[in-house]
């Protein structure tokens, strides 16, 4: 009976040891480490210049207040991001935070003001006081001073094909947004198809576009772009022919000419030409004489039967959309 409870003494001992020595252990971190770096942070947070996530007392967005031990410190944010304020109305988003930031922060600042209460109670101020220069981007509004057009030289030239692509599809689906009550998108649908060709072929061979050329491009004057190298250029006027066929010099077809004026053949339909003219084109320069000499029967292919892309070309997806509204405006026209 002792041996049995002189075992269990021992067990107790044991554990309770082991027990003592965690605790003790526990102790020891705690005021050697957690404790002193506590202090450490609370006694210096009240002086320091910067924190991680570069909170300072000194400039930038203002997040907030800081309660140090004697006063109340304004907490401001340093680093080029968003700002989300997201509050219920009258909460103070405007008058307590939007309003004393536009008038505090000196660096640029891209507002989202669908009130334009923002504008009116600070763009004074900045334009005067900060030396801000103010550009208001409202397309539909009377008072728009700032144009943005994705197309632009600048952003376009340094895309390659693919980019432009994903570029024009983005817009695309921007503009041509399709609804649930539309019970037949086709037509919305179409209409995107087509924006995209014209600006994709635009971004192509000229690196720009805007929209009014894109919106306009069904209804422009497309003769100047039948190229006289091209065989359609036949199909659009009367030229001069002989024996062979009809007459060419450095690679152009001669037109008639009556009192100083080409003559053009009746009811041609110069849109139809031109898309099948675009089928045709290899290179994005329209002059290239490679795009009128029948290369585009006899491009390289790899083994895969893709064409082998060589610089300067024109994307084979152009080509097959300019087919495709080839062949439906060619229907058209036999429709009516």
């Amino acid at each position: 009976m002792r041996e049995k409870f002189k075992t269990l003494r021992d067990k107790f001992k044991d554990k309770t040891s082991n027990l003592f020595h965690k605790l003790n252990s526990i102790q020891k971190d705690y005021y050697t480490k957690t404790l002193p770096k506590a202090c450490k942070d609370v006694f210096t947070l009240g002086s320091s210049k910067s924190y991680p996530m570069t909170l300072n007392f000194n400039k930038g967005f203002c997040v907030g207040l800081y309660k140090g031990l004697n006063s109340l410190k304004p907490t401001y944010y340093d680093a080029p991001l968003s700002t989300l304020i997201i509050a219920p109305p009258g909460s103070g988003k405007t008058a307590a935070v939007a309003v004393p930031n536009l008038l505090n922060v000196p660096s640029s600042c891209v507002v989202l003001d669908i009130k334009g209460e923002l504008f009116d109670l600070t763009a004074g101020y900045r334009q005067q006081v900060l030396k801000n220069k103010i550009f208001v981007f409202d397309p539909l509004g009377n008072d728009n001073t700032l144009k943005f057009n994705p197309f632009d030289k600048r952003i376009v030239e340094k895309l390659d094909f693919n980019r432009k692509r994903r570029l024009v599809d983005e817009v695309g689906n921007t503009i041509f947004a399709e609804d649930g009550a539309n019970k037949d998108p086709h037509w919305t649908q179409q209409a995107k198809n087509l924006f995209v060709f014209y600006a994709l072929y635009d971004l192509c061979v000229h690196n720009t576009s805007t929209f009014f050329e894109i919106a306009s491009a069904p209804i422009k004057n497309y003769v100047p772009l039948i190229n006289p190298q091209s065989r359609f250029y036949t199909e659009l006027y009367e030229c001069q022919s002989s024996d062979n066929g009809f007459v060419k010099e450095n690679g152009r077809y001669m037109a008639k000419v009556e009192n100083g004026v080409k003559k053009m053949k009746p009811n041609v339909n110069v849109e139809l030409l031109w898309y099948k003219q675009v089928a045709e084109q290899v290179y994005t320069d329209p002059e290239n004489p490679k795009n009128y000499d029948g290369s585009v029967n006899n491009l390289e292919k790899d083994d895969q039967g893709n064409i082998v892309m060589k610089e300067g070309m024109l994307d084979p997806i152009i080509r097959n959309e300019a087919n495709k509204w080839a062949k439906a405006n060619d229907k058209r026209v036999c429709e009516h």
